[in-house]
């Protein structure tokens, strides 16, 4: 979960196990981490993104090379492009983001 991050971001095996033709994706885009450092990605447009019972469609995402572990992004992160088509809000109590779809 990242506000700060335009898209989704997915490293590459993760990708991969999604379905994600990865070796076929012809668009690059440079992305900057939040500590300034650059790194290239693919850009793939996602039919559906879900994250338990809701369902973001036409998610924009950046496909990391699996070496940008190094950059904190971990398997991935849901950024704004999944994030803009809900109203969000983190309950810190108990550990929750909640997602309410909007119309």
């Amino acid at each position: 979960f990242d506000t700060g991050a335009s898209v989704v971001v997915l490293r590459r095996r993760i990708a991969q196990q999604l379905g994600v033709d990865v070796g076929n994706i012809k668009d690059e885009i440079k992305t900057i981490v939040a500590d300034g450092r650059q790194a290239n990605a693919k850009f793939v447009m996602l039919e559906s993104v879900a994250v338990n019972d809701v369902v973001a469609y036409n998610v924009g995402a950046a496909v990391l090379p699996d070496e940008a572990a190094q950059f904190g992004a971990a398997d991935g992160l849901l950024g704004m492009s999944f994030l803009k088509q809900f109203n969000f809000k983190i309950d810190q109590k108990n550990h929750q983001l909640i997602l309410e779809k909007l119309n």
